[in-house]
């Protein structure tokens, strides 16, 4: 959710955080998600299961902060699983996500009333606040394990055959570490935040696609062309693609009242569900 502005003091990179608008703004979307509520393991999981009854292959779709309950996240569930997929959306936030009212306080949308002045200032100060205490808390330290555990709740699973990893902004670099662990089949990263590189990528295993806005201050065109550098090197098979006109956050929460931002989600959605079908 920030962005790392990389600079080199020796062999090492260190990051500066730095604010993103665009993780912490959006749209919901429109639609009746299809899919169930059910106890995982432990985690409250969506389960969108694949509409031709095959048990076979499974998509751990790992959320961004606004977590599992969103109407964006469910309805993409239910896209990818009406492909032949069957996909889990856990609580991996343990029912801390962002409030969804943030989606809107920094990027309204054309049809609600301007915020200016002073009020205005307050909400951004608000928001970021919050979102620097919720990422100390969310910090790989403690949320990779989560994602670990429920990897392992879907290997003990004896109809799971293959598992796919897809992950958005925040969510996106967990299924980046998990493409490096190897214990998945697949690895989708859809504009992805808190990556360093080379390191998120240096150790990757399995197929891993990237798909970023050319729009995008989290993951810019440098550093796709960096991804691509690094993934060419590693001999793994990959797919590091840049939409034109898209923000950091498009593939799930962009304003689908815009054709453009439409467009943009929709070839995101169908990339990530091709590339699944060649790679599980």
């Amino acid at each position: 959710v920030f962005n790392n502005t990389m600079s080199t003091e020796g062999n090492q990179n260190v990051a500066a955080p730095q604010y993103c608008v665009n993780c912490v703004s959006g749209h919901l979307h429109q639609g009746t998600p299809v899919g169930t509520v059910e106890s995982i393991g432990g985690y409250s999981t969506y389960v969108s299961k694949a509409t031709n009854g095959d048990k076979s292959l499974a998509v751990f779709f790992i959320t961004d902060i606004f977590g599992y309950e969103v109407p964006n996240a469910r309805l993409l569930a239910d896209e990818y699983a009406s492909q032949g997929f069957n996909v889990y959306v856990p609580d991996i936030l343990e029912a801390d996500p962002l409030p969804l009212e943030y989606l809107q306080t920094l990027a309204p949308s054309e049809a609600d009333p301007e915020v200016t002045g002073l009020k205005a200032v307050t909400d951004k100060v608000t928001v970021f606040a919050r979102l620097e205490a919720w990422m100390v808390k969310h910090r790989e330290s403690n949320a990779k394990p989560i994602v670990d555990k429920f990897v392992s709740i879907l290997k003990e699973n004896p109809d799971i055959k293959k598992i796919g990893a897809v992950g958005f902004c925040w969510g996106a670099r967990h299924a980046m570490l998990q493409a490096s662990d190897g214990r998945v089949h697949a690895v989708v990263c859809c504009h992805p935040s808190g990556v360093s590189l080379p390191g998120d990528l240096e150790n990757v295993q399995v197929p891993i696609a990237v798909y970023a806005g050319s729009k995008d201050g989290m993951f810019d065109g440098q550093q796709a062309d960096q991804a691509r550098e690094i993934l060419q090197k590693k001999g793994v098979q990959y797919e590091v693609k840049v939409y034109p006109g898209q923000v950091h956050g498009f593939a799930v929460r962009g304003d689908l009242s815009q054709r453009e931002v439409k467009e943009g989600k929709e070839a995101v959605t169908i990339d990530t569900i091709n590339f699944f079908k060649k790679h599980l």
